[in-house]
């Protein structure tokens, strides 16, 4: 991975601002990742964690593993993303709308959400502002993305 900085100082903060969420990252993988994925996606996800837990986050290859695993996360947390409605057909009723929608996420997607958040922040924060070669975005245009998009499906971030 490029590099987009060259002094010490910037190297420093950097490290000090990834080290910390990648322990955020290990901790959702083990406890909210592992249990409920697909025998594949678990293998990747404990080369992940693996490579976590050792610390060598910088090393070439931890963004596409972070990409791919997030991308297994994603479909499953649509399969997982129902919509409910609601009909009020009350006298009372003084909206034009009789009824609504929202979109629910089971208690498994709701868990692969709160991990996927943490992943996102360790892949911006793992970016910094370099471009990432194995994707067609730049890696925090994608991540700012799919964070955006998943903060919609969220139940705890979601509003009224």
């Amino acid at each position: 991975m490029e590099m987009p900085f060259k002094s010490t100082n910037e190297i420093t903060a950097m490290a000090a601002s990834c080290f910390p969420v990648a322990r955020a990252a290990a901790i959702g993988i083990e406890q909210d990742v592992l249990e409920l994925v697909a025998p594949k996606a678990k293998r990747d996800a404990k080369a992940l964690l693996s490579t976590l837990h050792r610390g060598a986050i910088f090393e070439k290859g931890v963004l596409v593993m972070l990409h791919e695993l997030v991308g297994v996360l994603d479909a499953q947390i649509l399969e997982g993303t129902y919509v409910e409605t609601y009909y009020d057909h009350s006298p009372e009723n003084a909206s034009n709308e009789c009824s609504w929608s929202k979109e629910r996420l089971t208690p498994e997607a709701d868990r692969l959400a709160n991990a996927v958040a943490v992943l996102f922040e360790l892949y911006a924060t793992l970016a910094g502002g370099a471009r990432h070669p194995e994707c067609r975005e730049g890696p925090g245009r994608a991540a700012q993305r799919r964070l955006t998009e998943h903060a919609g499906r969220n139940t705890r971030v979601r509003a009224r």
